[in-house]
């Protein structure tokens, strides 16, 4: 049951429905952290550009912000010969 309420306050329902409320509200949680999860997951290469800029200058302005957002994503990396094993 949430608690962010005052304990003495009377409630016009009962625990099964204050119990498919919480399990509401965990679903909507759930679903809102997976959701942000994705997006720095995917964004994850233009948000280590910013880091790395960030340590490098401290600050950005927008302008500075907005082009390493814009920027292209980076190739992949060669790493060199296959090794035939």
């Amino acid at each position: 049951i949430f608690l962010g309420r005052e304990i003495s306050e009377q409630r016009d329902y009962g625990e099964e429905i204050a119990s498919a409320i919480d399990r509401e509200i965990k679903a909507l949680v759930d679903k809102a952290y997976d959701r942000a999860r994705q997006v720095l997951v995917t964004n994850r290469e233009t948000l280590d550009r910013i880091a790395h800029r960030l340590i490098e200058e401290e600050t950005l302005d927008a302008d500075q912000f907005h082009q390493l957002l814009e920027a292209p994503l980076a190739a992949p990396e060669d790493e060199g010969e296959p090794v035939i094993a």
